[in-house]
């Protein structure tokens, strides 16, 4: 429903409503301001209303309770997500989301290797999230010093394991 103006039709909302295992909806610049006119949409698990004309945090509360099962939700390019409060708002009001405005909302911490110049293994898988790149790895065992201690394996010692790493393969660069 891309680019059609959702609000102006007639019936839109009912039409979706009627819907019963609707469980995804992607609505970008669909003109949409609020979500009092919207039904409840229970088995609506999935919303991307990217660039539309939401500015009120209220209407995350009102999202919430007409969408209960919500679990990815996308308003970038609303007004409303450069409010103050914005944030806290989805926090409490849509608790269950494992995915907002295109970010995992999954905390994860890389593991530390261990205190000093500990064993790394470079053949290890790493799956993170640093809020850009789904499932972006730790670039230290690649031989880049990371850049976020999110991602990273050991953020003390990034340097060193960065220049270990770029020894095994070969390569030189600063520090190894």
């Amino acid at each position: 429903l891309s680019f059609v103006d959702l609000p102006s039709i007639d019936g839109a909302w009912a039409a979706l409503a009627a819907c019963a295992g609707l469980r995804s909806l992607v609505a970008e610049s669909a003109g949409m301001s609020s979500f009092e006119d919207m039904p409840m949409l229970p088995t609506l698990q999935n919303l991307e209303l990217v660039e539309n004309d939401v500015e009120d945090v209220a209407e995350v509360e009102t999202l919430a309770q007409r969408c209960p099962g919500l679990r990815r939700l996308d308003l970038r390019e609303n007004p409303l997500v450069t409010e103050p409060f914005y944030i806290k708002a989805v926090a409490q009001h849509l608790p269950g989301l494992v995915w907002h405005n295109n970010q995992s909302t999954k905390k994860y911490t890389a593991q530390a290797a261990g205190r000093g110049r500990a064993h790394v293994n470079f053949d290890a898988e790493v799956n993170a999230v640093d809020g850009l790149y789904k499932n972006e790895g730790c670039s230290c065992i690649e031989g880049n010093p990371c850049l976020d201690p999110t991602t990273c394996i050991d953020w003390e010692h990034r340097e060193a394991v960065a220049a270990e790493a770029r020894r095994r393969k070969g390569l030189r660069g600063p520090a190894g």
